[in-house]
């Protein structure tokens, strides 16, 4: 909560920031608030299939050594799907 009211045009009741957010919140408000957006977007953006968005940001994520990113991941490949899918059982 500490770290939204830091941020530009942060809404009054969120869930919970990304450890890096809140991390470079008090440092980088602007920036840190332009990612957040840019990871909304790609996330809810509709150029690609939402599957293939979300398998391509849990290969990332998975790069990055990242559990936060990869269970995001997971869990916006299975409201893509429909339906609990097992993602990181079908990436490793």
């Amino acid at each position: 909560a500490d770290a939204w009211a830091k941020l530009p045009g942060g809404p009054a009741a969120a869930e919970p920031l990304p450890a890096w957010a809140r991390a470079l919140a008090g440092w980088q408000p602007v920036t840190t608030a332009r990612m957040l957006e840019l990871d909304a977007a790609h996330r809810a953006g509709d150029r690609l299939d939402g599957r293939f968005r979300a398998v391509v940001r849990w290969a990332a994520a998975d790069a990055n050594r990242c559990e936060y990113a990869k269970a995001m991941a997971a869990a916006d490949y299975d409201r893509s799907a429909g339906h609990p899918s097992g993602l990181a059982g079908l990436m490793t």
